[in-house]
């Protein structure tokens, strides 16, 4: 997999998401473009900012990314941009990114799966899979009088 900004093969196996595209196909970021853009949407300097946000816009042109990835970026880097012109500015109100960061990081408790949820979605996937294999047996057993019977229907016709 490659990265969706610099293009660099990703080591990481559960690389960062930019975004996702019309089909479900993920746009990943590397380690260091996900630093990048951690710097751009969260410090607290001007000069850092601008700097994670100089060094996107570089790799994105040299690298030459999609339409989806290239206006995901743009959006980001735009608001990125606002938020530093507030800092260098001294406008900007920093508890803004501490109501963001209080986000859950996990599922809450109420819409995680039960273990009995679990074991059922099991029985159900063994139940499917015996259901699946008595279907194949019937459709082969099907073909293949429909096969004798074609075959019987010829030699009959230009035999007898």
């Amino acid at each position: 997999m490659k990265c969706a900004i610099c293009s660099v093969h990703i080591e990481n196996e559960n690389p960062h998401v930019l975004t996702v595209g019309a089909y479900g196909t993920p746009r990943c970021l590397c380690d260091e473009c996900a630093g990048d853009f951690d710097i751009a949407t969260g410090a607290e300097s001007f000069d850092e900012i601008s700097l994670a946000v100089d060094r996107i816009s570089k790799k994105m042109t040299d690298s030459d990314p999609d339409a989806i990835t290239v206006k995901t970026v743009s959006d980001i880097l735009k608001d990125a941009g606002e938020r530093a012109v507030a800092i260098k500015d001294g406008t900007y109100d920093f508890s803004l990114d501490e109501r963001e960061s209080d986000e859950p990081d996990e599922l809450p408790e109420e819409l995680r799966e039960d273990p009995e949820d679990v074991l059922l979605d099991e029985k159900e996937a063994e139940k499917n899979k015996r259901f699946d294999k008595i279907f194949n047996i019937a459709s082969i057993v099907t073909f293949a009088i429909f096969g004798i019977f074609f075959i019987y229907a010829i030699l009959d016709k230009f035999l007898f």
